[in-house]
């Protein structure tokens, strides 16, 4: 169905598209879900900053770029319908993650479970505080030199 909201497919399987959205009521319903779906990514893409400016080139100079000329002619000719651009396919993810909702996939609707558990960074700080209570605040120069130890000649 993307396919055809943004024009990507033959003539001939346009026309099969439109007949099958003219026949079809389910069919009809998500082509309209759709489209407005395109819609709507499209109006949040807009980028009201007037200093960025976009090219998109066309199928026939990418092949350019990366095929000798002898190829070009029949491989645009096999890619010309499919080939799209990337803000096509930005705007179509953006679709997908946006439409990411139940029941198909979870929502989050707040907290699930609370359990009054101590907090691991409260647990290490008391720990500290009963060694030093213990042991004393230590010394590093004589840990260094305490035990056994070793010269490296």
């Amino acid at each position: 169905m993307w396919d055809y909201v943004y024009g990507l497919l033959s003539p001939e399987e346009n026309q099969e598209m439109v007949a099958r959205i003219k026949s079809d009521p389910q069919v009809a319903r998500l082509y309209a879900e759709v489209r407005l779906q395109g819609e709507l990514v499209a109006q949040a893409a807009i980028v009201e900053d007037q200093s960025l400016h976009l090219t998109v080139a066309s199928a026939k100079e990418q092949q350019e770029k990366f095929q000798p000329a002898a190829a070009v002619s029949t491989a645009v000719s096999s890619t010309k319908y499919r080939s799209g651009s990337w803000l096509t396919a930005i705007a179509a993810s953006a679709l997908v993650l946006a439409s990411l909702a139940s029941p198909q996939f979870p929502v989050p609707v707040g907290v699930l479970a609370q359990v009054d558990a101590p907090i691991y960074e409260d647990l290490i700080a008391d720990q500290e505080k009963r060694a030093v209570s213990e042991r004393g605040p230590g010394d590093i120069a004589r840990l260094l030199t305490s035990g056994d130890t070793w010269t490296i000649r």
